[in-house]
């Protein structure tokens, strides 16, 4: 999986038969500064990709996936995905849409907070999440030894 070298507004998913790469490439919609789920999915006969659940787009190929002897690269060179990895998930067979965009839905979390007048449960409404203070950062819970400090 990568971000195209030339115009960088496209997605390609590679997958080798032995002696060949087979891909498929998609116009992904990305704005560089957010964070996005991609995945990709192979079955047999027909490549799909997907930007935050939903399938930006198919390529017919018929062929066996076969590595031979190369090993699986993940990230490469920051030419071909010039941003962060937080989460990798590989299986061994293509997942259904369901089950791509139930992942995305699992790792999807939304920050909202209540504004209103008073404390009560009913005052106010629900909106997205922002710092009240000169905190920029949300605590960084995948290493407990890795705590924002507010400033």
């Amino acid at each position: 999986m990568r971000i195209d070298d030339n115009s960088a507004q496209n997605l390609e998913f590679y997958i080798g038969d032995g002696s060949n790469y087979h891909y498929c490439t998609k116009p992904h919609g990305m704005t560089a500064g957010n964070w996005y789920h991609v995945a990709g999915s192979y079955d047999g006969s027909t490549f799909n990709l997907y930007v935050n659940g939903k399938n930006i787009g198919s390529c017919s190929d018929v062929f066996t996936p076969n590595w031979g002897t190369q090993t699986l690269g993940i990230g490469g060179a920051a030419e071909y995905w010039g941003g962060v990895i937080d989460s990798l998930r590989v299986w061994g067979r293509a997942l259904t849409p369901s089950e791509i965009m139930s992942n995305y839905n699992a790792g999807n979390v939304e920050l909202q907070t209540r504004v209103g007048s008073d404390t009560s449960p009913d005052d106010g409404s629900w909106e997205a999440w922002r710092p009240v203070t000169n905190e920029t950062v949300i605590d960084n819970l995948d290493n407990p030894l890795d705590i924002a400090t507010p400033s």
